[in-house]
């Protein structure tokens, strides 16, 4: 038997305000940038980049809008009783031993998510194993990827810094992006820079904001409560119509068919 199963796992700004609500599995909120106010079980804290929730099973919680609120969030069942009684020890509020290598695991789990490669869900968990054991064994020295966290070097290709042309579109999808603002961040041709990402990522710069916009839009119709609308703006859809037809088109299913057929189950939403 597994220790854990790992349910969902997502990176996104949060724009709406959760209702008072309880799940019956654990959910991890590491803070990477904005703020908000969270609430759970009566008590109130103010959320900031480097703290992290741990939201226990059946507790009764929520999230206020706050000002540019950006989270990793994972949500997971566990099965190891020993592992369960010290999650259930931990306290719900803590500031991320080592921000930067946390941050760097939930990447990871998103790169390889992405990637859907054989025995992905599997090395997915093995990261998150390395998030577990920043917080319950403070200080523990972790495998090669600690130092490879700590030395991490820009991706390059051709001289293109590729890291920085895909977290400016990671952090700005939700506008319209043009092909010269990614030029100009990326020092290259239109024709260069094209090349480069149907080498590095098998599509072009448009193509890559459309997959982000996607992955958004299934990890807020799986994981949220928000409305079709709603999810329709959040992600850089003028119309909801456009949106609508354009994501069966791309899924095969609508909005709220793949709300009812991947909500609540086990669906790594990166």
């Amino acid at each position: 038997m597994n220790s854990f199963d790992l349910l969902w796992c997502g990176e996104y700004s949060q724009d709406w305000e959760n209702e008072p609500h309880e799940h019956s599995f654990f959910q991890m909120i590491l803070v990477t940038g904005g703020s908000a106010r969270a609430k759970a079980d009566g008590q109130e804290w103010e959320l900031s980049p480097g703290k992290l929730l741990l939201i226990r099973p059946r507790c009764l919680h929520g999230i206020r809008r706050g000002n540019a609120f950006h989270v990793y969030d994972a949500k997971f069942e566990v099965h190891d009783p020993a592992l369960l009684a010290a999650l259930q020890q931990l306290p719900q509020l803590t500031e991320a031993e080592d921000f930067q290598k946390m941050k760097l695991y939930f990447q990871w789990m998103m790169q390889e998510g992405e990637a859907r490669q054989p025995f992905c869900h599997q090395i997915v968990s093995s990261y998150f194993w390395m998030i577990l054991v920043q917080l319950l064994r403070p200080g523990c020295p972790s495998p090669e990827m600690a130092a490879a966290a700590q030395t991490e070097q820009p991706r390059t290709y051709k001289g293109i810094h590729i890291q920085k042309v895909e977290r400016f579109i990671r952090e700005n999808y939700v506008r319209q992006i043009t092909l010269e603002d990614l030029t100009a961040l990326a020092g290259c041709s239109k024709t260069t820079l094209i090349q480069v990402f149907k080498e590095t990522f098998g599509c072009t710069p448009f193509g890559y904001i459309i997959q982000i916009r996607l992955q958004k839009a299934k990890e807020l119709l799986a994981g949220t409560d928000a409305s079709v609308s709603q999810i329709s703006d959040l992600i850089g859809f003028q119309s909801v119509h456009y949106f609508s037809r354009f994501f069966k088109e791309k899924e095969g299913y609508s909005p709220l068919e793949f709300r009812a057929k991947y909500a609540g189950n086990r669906f790594l939403a990166f």
